[in-house]
């Protein structure tokens, strides 16, 4: 993370001196060594706290309980069961509320597709600017879902 930091703190002090605070006009030279200079150092920056920070919720339940931990709190309220044109879909609807107490509904699905007699599952995300949420249905045995739920801090900057 200080290895970032100081890139992306480099390539500003380089436009600042190159512009002469920005009394000089912006060369492409200028604003290509900067663009490539800070886009790496956000980059990497945006995945060390993406690993640092991530959050992982396994949720084994029924309708109606909840699974929590210190960054996610999740509540399955409903499960249903469709059919589409060409594959069968389990749904799990979890209301989870973050550590910033904003609340989403996620919809992870199973898939059984007949024709390919394959299962699928379907991730949902809700994404922030700041991090995304997003949940993975593994099984449904009789009324129990297994499935996990995931807190993923500054995926808009990856």
């Amino acid at each position: 993370m200080f290895s970032s930091s100081y890139l992306i703190f480099s390539a500003i002090n380089y436009l600042l001196k190159s512009t002469y605070f920005f009394k000089k006009r912006i060369t492409n030279r200028v604003l290509a060594i900067f663009c490539g200079h800070f886009s790496f150092g956000l980059i990497i920056l945006s995945i060390s706290i993406n690993i640092l920070y991530e959050s992982k919720l396994e949720f084994n339940g029924k309708k109606g309980e909840y699974a929590a931990n210190k960054d996610l709190k999740a509540i399955l309220k409903d499960i249903r069961f469709a059919r589409s044109k060409n594959y069968y879909r389990q749904i799990a609807e979890f209301s989870v509320q973050d550590a910033n107490n904003h609340k989403v509904v996620l919809k992870p699905e199973n898939r059984f597709y007949m024709v390919e007699n394959v299962l699928s599952q379907e991730a949902d995300i809700f994404s922030y600017i700041s991090h995304d949420l997003y949940g993975i249905m593994s099984k449904v045995d009789n009324e129990t879902i297994h499935a996990e739920i995931y807190y993923k801090p500054m995926m808009s900057f990856i």
